[in-house]
């Protein structure tokens, strides 16, 4: 510790040989008890009274006094933040005006229980319990109408006997979404709150695997969202939103790997909803769900019961557009805009850029985003743009009438399957749009802003 330039002035160690003159020590912001290995929340600085002229400076100081970087206390501290935000979204408040009665009564009510997390006590180590052949990880996510949150937990067979324990968790408020329009904020929908509960999930899970180095552990993933797990077990091409945060999930845990779980049977209901201190003593979230020891009594949901949420979920899919420009006699409305260009070359290069754009809107269809094309317009793209116009005016004008074709012309098809005069001009010098020139008529409207 010296060469890393920590000056040790004392040591503690959680052994029976040493004396321990103190019960409790500070840890990394926590309390540690050396002789049963506990750690509890220091509540050493909170003072549980408060004015009734409380504002949001002081709400928030007492909330950031609970250190909990495990996060087994979520479902306490969830509580304050939900308040907070109240006060930011109905109230226009400066930091050190007054609250409103009701959150300040909310907020007192909440400071009074906080007493009962001095008995609240989790194990510091977990290294010696866990046997990759014999332990598995659950991970439960939820979300309600203002909060999502997710938590996980150990589950450990030992000399006939099932353990499970809470190893970490995580709860967070709401965003609120802006509307553009009305400048007012919204609450996000609770299939994208479902969403992004299992988001942090996945996270928490790889988070304990590192700490614990446990990589190879059998893990499973549960939520009470059936849109969200068809969102993770069906494959499509997903809005924004949902595709980055699917991604995700998906870079982390293997679709298989998730499972149904009713609202009543998740662990991670009481930390999306919040409580106060009292209430956390509940062995759903210490010791998990009950059922979880048993096997047998794991839900099971069969592939029928997703086909409302199957319906739910496709409205987050992107929508597919499929883009079609091909000139032929029945498109000749899509030439009416040409009437208010006066210019030819003006022409070429509008549509030149709309079928640009039909291929970029093309290529982020189908995710290649390499492919787009920017900048000023080619010389390939010009081309094609104005050979889609000769080849629309002489459809138009000779695809129906070939009579308009005077007879002693000798006309040919190109390549590029135009009408070509053969004329009798054979000098090399000139060149072969000169000596085979296009035919064209002389009165449509098209040729005349050629002309």
């Amino acid at each position: 510790m010296s060469k890393a330039g920590f000056e040790l002035t004392g040591w503690v160690s959680s052994t029976e040989q040493q004396n321990q003159e103190k019960t409790k020590c500070s840890v990394l912001g926590l309390l540690w008890e050396p002789n049963t290995d506990l750690l509890t929340c220091d509540l050493r600085n909170i003072s549980t009274e408060i004015k009734d002229t409380c504002s949001k400076r002081q709400l928030l100081s007492i909330l950031q006094k609970i250190f909990d970087p495990i996060g087994f206390t979520a479902p306490v501290t969830l509580i304050p933040k939900l308040l907070m935000q109240k006060a930011w979204k109905n109230y226009k408040l400066t930091w050190d005006q007054k609250l409103p009665s009701e959150i300040v009564e909310e907020f007192k009510n909440w400071l009074a229980s906080l007493e009962f997390l001095k008995l609240v006590q989790i194990p510091r180590y977990f290294g010696g319990l866990v046997d990759e052949s014999t332990t598995t990880l659950h991970m439960f996510s939820d979300a309600s109408g203002k909060a999502f949150a997710a938590c996980v937990f150990l589950r450990i067979e030992c000399d006939n006997k099932v353990k499970i324990k809470l190893v970490q968790a995580k709860s967070r408020v709401a965003p609120l979404k802006k509307d553009p329009i009305t400048k007012t904020k919204n609450e996000i929908s609770i299939p994208k709150l479902e969403l992004l509960a299992a988001v942090i999930g996945t996270r928490l899970v790889q988070s304990v695997k590192t700490s614990l180095n446990i990589h190879s552990i059998q893990t499973f993933y549960w939520t009470d969202s059936k849109v969200v797990l068809c969102c993770i077990k069906n494959s499509g091409t997903w809005k924004t939103f949902v595709r980055n945060r699917i991604k995700e999930i998906h870079s982390s845990s293997s679709k298989e790997d998730w499972y149904y779980v009713p609202s009543q049977m998740n662990a991670a209901d009481i930390a999306s909803r919040g409580c106060n201190a009292q209430t956390l003593f509940s062995l759903c979230w210490w010791e998990g769900p009950i059922w979880l020891k048993n096997r047998s009594s794991w839900p099971d949901t069969k592939d029928s019961d997703f086909k409302d949420a199957l319906e739910l979920a496709t409205e987050e899919r992107k929508p597919t557009v499929t883009t079609n420009l091909s000139l032929n006699d029945s498109d000749s409305n899509f030439f009416e805009w040409t009437k208010r260009v006066s210019k030819f070359s003006s022409i070429v290069r509008t549509l030149a850029y709309v079928k640009r754009f039909l291929s970029n809107a093309k290529s982020v269809a189908n995710r290649q985003k390499d492919s787009l094309l920017k900048g000023n317009l080619s010389e390939k793209e010009l081309s094609k743009s104005e050979l889609e116009i000769l080849l629309f005016i002489q459809k138009e004008t000779f695809g129906k009438n070939r009579r308009l074709i005077p007879p002693n012309f000798v006309v040919y098809l190109d390549s590029d399957g135009l009408l070509r005069v053969e004329t009798k001009l054979f000098s090399t010098d000139t060149g072969d749009y000169f000596r085979r020139p296009i035919l064209l008529p002389d009165k449509h409207e098209l040729v005349l802003r050629l002309i």
